[in-house]
């Protein structure tokens, strides 16, 4: 009797078989077919050719980001058939190919917004000189930006070995810069041996705490972690609803990705939304997704191009309003999940400071509740912390007792 190994062997499909295209209802290849799906209503089942398990966990992670997704989950249905089945399960508000049209888009968003920071990555790491353009035509010079030719065979060497070299310069212990003349590597001995100065760990109180919390070391990050974060947005006037819309916009963006990459594009932001005034953005027109989708430029001179995170900028406005219509006003809606008063919190360490609490789920909550996108409680008390309704710097630094300071003058 034959093993189920070997039974598996027997049905395995010729090699040229298994890259074969199957065909469609009109006779034509078809690497993708959308079938509906007849057990499920507002179902469709999504046949994937020449795919794995990759493309299907991607799909399915982005669908379920899209609260109009009921059910999202894939199978291969033989693991000798490269194919993926995704089966997608929406509410009537949308149709599951849209949202399986929106998951892609969001997917090819999410990868160009990558490799713009891989990109800038590499800028800053000064490995090298330029983005690859990865897209280049058969017809572009052959002749790279260091002066070495696709077509001599030793180019590829010559170049290995600049790198090196400027990486030698970059990580030297001596300290050389990749842009180090030649005669610096000639200097004695005894003056290259000088040991670098080690690097002094600084103290809580000097303000260093937020750089193992938040990852903020660059001096743009230092600066909102001292002068912003914490500091309450609170008291009458449209630009307070303005400031908290804003922040509400710029946490939601942050969904899946770093606080450091959002802080980087707050300009480009706030060029996008024309600086947030509500009004203004409630009163735009589906045509501004498309723009900002389309919008020139790269890194922090642009948006994160997510069309969901983009679209819910515009629900959320319109939102924002109808809050602001029935509690008097924005700030005074999203001030009551705290009673009108900042919570200031003794954390000793920043171990101890909370990714959410039960004040963030109740305003996660009535958020998604009023239909609000990106709003779950970890982006609700990302939001809190910023807009200082809670002051959660530790209790020993300066931000801490700067914060509390303005909490005693305006709050008494």
């Amino acid at each position: 009797m034959a093993t189920p190994g070997q039974l598996q062997m027997y049905n395995k499909m010729e090699a040229h078989e298994m890259f074969k295209i199957p065909e469609g209802p009109d006779g034509e290849p078809r690497r993708i077919q959308v079938v509906p799906d007849e057990k499920v209503s507002n179902a469709v089942v999504l046949h994937t050719h020449l795919e794995d398990h990759t493309l299907g966990n991607l799909l399915r992670m982005e669908l379920l980001r899209n609260e109009a997704v009921l059910f999202a989950g894939y199978k291969v249905p033989h693991p000798l058939n490269h194919m993926i089945e995704l089966r997608v399960q929406t509410t009537p508000v949308i149709k599951p190919e849209d949202a399986l049209r929106h998951a892609v888009k969001n997917l090819q968003s999410e990868c160009k917004s990558m490799l713009e920071q891989f990109d800038e990555g590499c800028r800053l790491l000064g490995s090298v000189d330029d983005p690859v353009d990865v897209e280049m035509s058969p017809e572009a010079d052959v002749m790279d930006s260091e002066g070495y030719s696709a077509e001599d065979p030793d180019s590829f060497h010559r170049r290995l070995e600049a790198f090196a070299e400027r990486q030698r310069h970059a990580y030297s212990p001596e300290g050389y810069e990749p842009t180090s003349p030649p005669e610096a590597q000639k200097r004695p001995a005894a003056r290259q041996a000088a040991p670098a100065p080690k690097r002094q760990k600084l103290k809580a109180s000097e303000g260093s705490w937020y750089e193992a919390y938040a990852g903020a070391t660059a001096d743009y990050y230092k600066k909102y972690m001292d002068k912003e974060w914490g500091v309450p947005i609170h008291g009458p006037g449209r630009s307070r609803d303005n400031k908290l819309f804003e922040m509400l916009s710029l946490e939601g963006a942050q969904a899946g990705l770093s606080w450091d990459c959002i802080l980087r594009k707050r300009q480009a932001y706030r060029r996008a939304f024309d600086h947030f005034d509500l009004p203004t953005v409630a009163a735009y027109s589906p045509k501004k997704v498309n723009l900002l989708m389309k919008s020139p430029g790269s890194g922090s001179e642009v948006i994160v191009k997510n069309r969901a995170k983009i679209e819910s900028v515009l629900k959320n406005a319109k939102l924002c309003l109808e809050a602001a219509e029935e509690y008097g006003s924005f700030t005074k809606f999203l001030w009551s999940f705290v009673k009108g008063k900042p919570k200031v919190n003794r954390w000793k360490t920043s171990k101890q400071i909370p990714v959410v609490t039960k004040e963030a789920i109740a305003m996660s909550k009535e958020l998604k509740r009023r239909n609000f996108g990106f709003v779950g409680p970890t982006v609700c008390y990302a939001l809190m912390q910023s807009v200082g309704m809670v002051n959660d710097h530790p209790v020993n630094t300066p931000q801490w007792k700067r914060v509390n300071a303005i909490v005693e003058r305006r709050f008494g």
